[in-house]
């Protein structure tokens, strides 16, 4: 069965399922993220923990060994102090864990581990301070390497191992959450497709069915057949209206056909008739009357017969001008050949006065080339002299500017001494740390060599930073003597500044000196090329008016032979004009006019 639906309905309908569809996969994306994101923070609280865990776990295993070797008291006794607060801080990071949801087995079996090698630990590291107080070093080192040492490196393990487990389970649930991400996925975009294409079949059958009648039905009327009442698309969509429009649209057209044919038949005859008055007109004949009807022709003809009486009176008015202007074409040509004979005489008179005004502008041009040669050399003569200024000018800045950079350089040799002192204390800093670095390298050494086959990797390491203190406290010997070289060459250089700006001093006032001198001799020079600019400006406007009027005498000369061109086309003009009116009465005889009134 087959909804009686629009088009408009139909894809909203399937757009609707789609929207319905794309819903559904945006929630089970959320819900995914939503699950990832509290994997993650998970994780990160996991990682936290056991940070703090192990931070507070390596306090506490450096915390005794810096008790025995430091000879501070009061840092002995925070350290002391602290080692209460590391280990609570430990059992409380691996209780927080614990409590933790989702846990596996074997998260919590090491934990579990864990747990018991830090309650080992903790039950002898806290005895180690007062035995230690006490002078039982023995019995402390024995301590330390049956039960403390043991201990803390199993506690150490365990937690990398929980780090190790917590990284291994949030790979590993990730992963699951992309594999059934990605199968919702393929699963909703299949839908997708599915519905897409099912959407799309069923509107394409509902639009392609009507629109082939419709066609079919445009064909049959277009090769002739009659137009059925019965045919059409019954349905009550957007195609269903486009069908009834266009059949009434093909019934008015079969209406306006008929109705045009038997118009046709009667305006036929009345364009036989006024082709027959069209005849007689080609044949030059002006007096023939086109009939006229009441129809359309009917205004055709009176057009015609219009059109015949103005172009009569148009040609008798031609034939008149015609005469009139043959008439004034012969006064016009003896006219003509009277100004021809004036312009020819005048053109004589111009050519001579061309001569004479040439051989004046050059004896001008020449007197203007040697103006300009002058104001070169004297133009030369100021830039000379401006550029010696300059450089005067640029000595004695360049003089102020080296005098303030030995000032400023003196201000900063100053403060690099400053500075030295500065590094003497450094130094001295340096050396203090050194000695205390070769401190603790003992006591580390001792240490070491009680642990015996243990601690021979830290006995290694403790004489190279022994050996690394050393190096420390001869190189700043070396540096101390070299911040007193330059604290004593600093002072040198400054007295040689202290000279050096006095110098300067001396050779600026020269310089200012010498720069007053080339001012005097720039103002001399300039007050010369002034008065030979003043003759150049002169000759070169005399030679300038030559040029002009030279021109213009040209001009005029041009314009006469123009003139004498011109009246000779004129006369040409005026035969032609004259044979032109000529033919024009000729042609206008041709046609058979009727008698004016």
């Amino acid at each position: 069965m087959t909804l009686n639906l629009t088009i408009r309905t139909k894809v909203l309908a399937g757009f609707s399922l789609l929207l319905l569809l794309s819903a559904v996969f945006a929630v089970v994306a959320t819900w995914q993220v939503n699950t990832f994101q509290r994997l993650q923070a998970l994780t990160e609280t996991k990682f936290s923990i056991i940070a703090q865990a192990e931070n507070s776990v390596w306090e506490l295993r450096s915390g005794f060994p810096l008790y025995m070797t430091s000879p501070d008291a009061k840092r002995r006794q925070g350290i002391k102090d602290a080692n209460p607060k590391h280990i609570r801080d430990v059992e409380q990071g691996l209780q927080a864990y614990s409590e933790l949801p989702n846990l596996t087995d074997e998260e919590a079996e090491k934990l579990k581990q864990t747990r018991a090698f830090l309650a080992e630990y903790v039950a002898k590291q806290p005895l180690l301070f007062g035995m230690f107080d006490e002078g039982k070093v023995d019995e402390v080192q024995e301590i330390r390497l049956k039960w403390t040492t043991p201990g803390a490196i199993a506690t150490v393990r365990g937690i990398t191992d929980l780090r190790k487990l917590a990284q291994k389970n949030n790979e590993e649930s990730i992963a699951q959450i992309h594999a059934t991400a990605n199968r919702l996925m393929g699963l909703t975009g299949l839908l997708l497709a599915l519905l897409g294409i099912g959407t799309a079949l069923y509107v394409y059958r509902g639009i392609s069915r009507p629109l082939q009648d419709l066609q079919n039905t445009v064909e049959r009327v277009r090769a002739g057949e009659e137009l059925k009442e019965a045919e059409g698309v019954k349905s009550q969509d957007e195609l269903g209206a486009i069908w009834r429009t266009v059949h009434g649209l093909l019934k008015e057209r079969r209406d306006a056909q008929l109705k045009a044919e038997t118009e046709n038949d009667r305006l036929n005859q009345s364009v036989i008739s006024i082709l027959e008055s069209v005849h007689q007109l080609s044949q030059r004949d002006l007096t023939v009357k086109a009939p006229v009807t009441e129809d359309v022709i009917g205004t055709v003809s009176d057009s015609i017969n219009s059109l015949t009486a103005e172009t009569s009176k148009v040609l008798q008015g031609v034939s008149q001008i015609a005469g009139h202007v043959a008439q004034a074409s012969d006064k016009v040509r003896s006219q003509a050949e009277l100004v021809s004979k004036t312009a020819a005489d005048e053109r004589t008179s111009v050519g001579k006065m061309i001569e004479s005004l040439t051989n004046a502008t050059q004896t001008m041009n020449q007197v203007a080339v040697l103006a300009e040669q002058s104001n070169a050399s004297a133009n030369k003569a100021t830039a000379v002299t401006d550029t010696a200024l300059e450089t005067v000018n640029g000595t004695v800045k360049g003089m102020e500017s080296i005098r303030e950079t030995i000032a400023e350089t003196e201000k900063r040799i100053k403060r690099l001494g400053e500075r030295s002192q500065e590094i003497s204390g450094i130094v001295n800093l340096i050396n203090t740390i050194s000695e205390r670095t070769h401190v603790l390298a003992l006591n580390a050494s001792m240490q070491a060599a009680v642990a015996g086959e243990a601690g021979r990797g830290f006995a290694v390491v403790a004489e190279e930073v022994q050996r690394l203190a050393e190096s420390s406290r001869t190189a700043t010997q070396q540096i101390s003597t070299l911040v007193n070289n330059i604290q004593l060459e600093t002072n040198e250089t400054i007295s040689t500044v202290n000279r050096t700006i006095g110098q300067v001093v001396q050779g600026s006032e020269q310089a200012q000196k010498a720069g007053e001198q080339m001012r005097m001799t720039q103002q001399i020079t300039g007050e010369l090329v002034a008065q030979v600019k003043r003759i150049a400006e002169v000759s070169e406007q005399q030679r300038e008016m030559s040029a002009n009027l030279l021109a213009s005498v040209q001009h005029i000369g041009l314009s006469t032979e123009r003139t004498a061109d011109q009246i000779s086309a004129q006369n040409r003009e005026t035969e032609s004009l004259l044979q032109s009116a000529r033919r024009l009465v000729e042609s206008v005889n041709v046609f058979k006019l009727p008698k004016m009134a």
